[in-house]
């Protein structure tokens, strides 16, 4: 892999860490995709310094770098736990997809079935964006 090829691929990571931390700019919902892929991707594949600069600005919204002098001073982080209740639509969805989850699990991993069941799991790395629909339904 060429190093203009190694950094096109960690610029398209970069799209998938906004899409997670939800930018809404970068969802898939509003098509995020493409639009990173005409402001970003294109440019840092042909070597275009514009594209550099609109990375290094996008970057200064989302990240923040501290020094070790920043936060020396910091205080101890203070956790405190607060649960909940589901509402009765919450908890039936809720109990809906992780039963659906489970299902698909048991009956996939079964032994004596003529497939391995393996194509059809969630757990396969291929039935990824599968998967990743089902878990972000429970949010």
């Amino acid at each position: 892999m060429t190093t203009t090829a190694k950094a096109a691929s960690e610029v398209k990571t970069l799209l998938g860490l906004l899409q997670f931390i939800r930018h809404p700019l970068y969802l898939v919902e509003n098509d995020g995709c493409n639009l990173f892929i005409n402001q970003f991707l294109k440019g840092w594949r042909s070597s275009s310094y514009a594209s550099f600069f609109s990375l290094k600005q996008l970057l200064s919204v989302v990240m923040i770098r501290h020094t070790k002098e920043h936060v020396a001073n910091l205080p101890r982080p203070i956790f405190k736990t607060n649960y909940l209740r589901m509402s009765k639509a919450e908890t039936l969805a809720y109990n809906t997809i992780t039963t659906v989850a489970r299902i698909n699990i048991v009956t996939t991993t079964m032994e004596g079935a003529k497939t391995s069941g393996w194509i059809d799991s969630i757990l396969n790395p291929g039935k990824y964006k599968e998967a990743t629909e089902m878990f972000r339904n429970i949010r």
